[in-house]
């Protein structure tokens, strides 16, 4: 009995969530994260017109990469990047009007996704036993889960979100 109430206590403790708070190991990378989806999210929001919404997706769509890089200082030259107070970096979404549509689809509404997603830069971690040793995060009011991923795991979303 008292293995199993062992194993129950190891669960529990891998379930705990923990604040991303500054002095937590991955905060660097939250807080880049959340600079990148609330830019990214922004642009979307500011440049798509509506009439392209219920358009069929194309196999460009599938296939887009956004790149963008941050140096502390914000950019200079489009497309513009805000100063903010991490180091520089860069970040990649892809396909993201693929993923607004699947997000529209489900009902999600891009303004209470960013404030929910990016909204007090205050991700909340726990322990996986992840074989890619990928972080995974809530949003801080656990609506969303994020997960972070290798080049392998973004190639084979990729190939697969076509279908």
């Amino acid at each position: 009995m008292s293995d199993m109430e062992t194993e129950k206590e190891k669960k529990k403790r891998r379930k705990q969530l923990h604040r991303v708070l500054k002095t937590h190991p991955e905060f660097e990378l939250t807080f880049d994260m959340q600079v990148g989806i609330r830019h990214i999210l922004g642009m979307e929001q500011g440049g798509v017109k509506e009439d392209t919404l219920d358009a069929p997706p194309t196999i460009k769509d599938f296939e887009e990469v956004i790149k963008l890089d941050f140096p502390k200082d914000g950019s200079k030259n489009p497309p513009y990047t805000v100063p903010h107070s991490s180091r520089d970096f860069s970040f990649k979404t892809y396909a993201p009007k693929i993923f607004r549509k699947i997000r529209e689809r489900f009902g999600i509404r891009s303004i209470p996704f960013i404030t929910s997603v990016c909204g007090n830069f205050e991700y909340l971690s726990f322990k996986t036993n992840s074989k890619s040793g990928q972080f995974f995060f809530y949003s801080h009011d656990k609506r969303y889960m994020l997960k972070t991923m290798t080049g392998a795991e973004c190639k084979l979303l990729m190939k697969i979100l076509p279908s």
